[in-house]
């Protein structure tokens, strides 16, 4: 009799295990369900603009990389213009412009998406990019900087309140951008 009821202790105790287990799993996925349900629903400026049927009507300056220049007095990066949905969410204005930036080519590949863009109340903006940023990158060192001065400049030529930008590939702060330059400090 006492080994039956040692087996049957030990059937409860796994049955409970397995049933607290499963709830635990339950709520972990509709958790996430919800997480992603969320993010679904986070309406930037550009999507909320164009379900109200507007167009963009705010000019930005961008500093673009002009791989075609062959005079050595030019510029390094040629401001061009572009229009983004006006904003009062600087958050929202800075991904616009990081998302007008990266649309350049030859520089960023169509695969290179921003992931996200922070703002630090200290004037740092942190640029969190896609690792198609770094793996699909075409040209060396040069590009690498452009890329890198791109980004920076615009942001700052555009949003005030930015001193200085840092930036981290796939969501993750890595010694070089894509093996040359260092992206361990920000840049201003």
């Amino acid at each position: 009799m006492r080994k039956y009821r040692s087996l049957i202790i030990a059937l409860i105790l796994l049955l409970t295990a397995a049933g607290v287990s499963y709830y635990l799993y339950r709520l972990e996925r509709q958790r996430q369900a919800e997480l992603t349900e969320s993010g679904r629903q986070k309406l930037d400026a550009e999507a909320s603009a164009l379900a109200k049927g507007a167009s963009p009507n705010l000019t930005v300056k961008l500093h673009l990389y002009d791989p075609g220049r062959v005079d050595p007095k030019s510029e390094f990066l040629s401001v061009q213009e572009r229009s983004i949905f006006e904003t009062d969410d600087k958050v929202l204005k800075a991904r616009q412009i990081v998302n007008e930036v990266l649309k350049s080519r030859p520089l960023f590949s169509e695969k290179t998406t921003l992931r996200q863009i922070y703002l630090l109340d200290d004037g740092t903006a942190i640029v969190d990019l896609s690792e198609q940023a770094a793996k699909e990158l075409t040209g060396g060192i040069t590009s690498e900087m452009a890329a890198i001065l791109s980004i920076t400049q615009s942001l700052k030529a555009n949003i005030q309140e930015i001193e200085q930008v840092r930036f981290l590939i796939g969501g993750r702060q890595t010694d070089t951008f894509a093996g040359h330059v260092s992206i361990q400090q920000p840049f201003r």
